[in-house]
């Protein structure tokens, strides 16, 4: 519905973008908020998740890491691994981020 308001001239670019771009931030706080949740819960999870976020960071761009970033697999890993104190920054993270295309 969005892009027909826009297609309809009843909603900007501009607006469809701060709708899209808030989308993106909330469900970026929703999933590391949610993998905080999961790690307190689980700290025995720790070397998987871990194993796990440095295979998507060491993987760079693919398709299959632009479908696993589509299905919040990777994103919501490497947040996981960071709650578990694996050699993962945010640094790193938003390298990721930014190479994924996300």
């Amino acid at each position: 519905m969005p892009i027909a308001a826009v297609v309809a001239r009843e909603a900007s670019y501009a607006q469809l973008g701060k709708l899209w771009g808030g989308t993106l931030i909330a469900n970026l706080v929703g999933g590391w908020l949610f993998m905080a949740l999961i790690m307190t819960a689980f700290p025995q999870w720790s070397g998987t998740i871990t194993k796990e976020a440095t295979y998507f960071l060491d993987a760079g761009f693919s398709w299959k890491t632009v479908c696993l970033a589509v299905l919040a697999g990777s994103t919501i890993t490497i947040f996981g691994a960071i709650h578990a104190g694996a050699d993962i920054d945010y640094l790193q993270w938003l390298g990721w981020f930014q190479c994924s295309g996300l």
